[in-house]
């Protein structure tokens, strides 16, 4: 696995994203996604991650689970950062809305 030293003045944004060995459907039940979700949040808490944006999908979904069809709205996807910014929603997992702003 490699491992990269990520900026310490903490001025950039980094995204990040990650599959699963030969794309298997690993989330198939929501205790799956929550995982996912406490260990976000656990690093957020106490690791100074800072979270702009974040969506967990149950297979690989090209652009989004709108054009999928699984939802009509960004917002309606549980697991996306598209409930925090539009609905003010941080019921799944909090974000970091200030940091873009400072």
């Amino acid at each position: 696995m490699r491992r990269y030293r990520l900026d310490p003045d903490k001025t950039m944004v980094y995204f990040s994203t990650s599959t699963i060995v030969d794309w298997l459907c690993v989330f198939k039940e929501e205790k799956y996604f929550q995982v996912i979700i406490e260990s976000l949040t656990y690093c957020s808490e106490k690791k100074g991650l800072s979270v702009l944006g974040y969506v967990i999908m149950l297979i690989y979904i090209h652009n989004n689970p709108v054009k999928k069809g699984f939802v009509t709205k960004p917002e309606d996807w549980k697991y996306s950062s598209a409930r925090n910014w539009i609905c003010g929603d941080d019921s799944v997992m909090k974000i970091d809305r200030d940091v873009l702003y400072e």
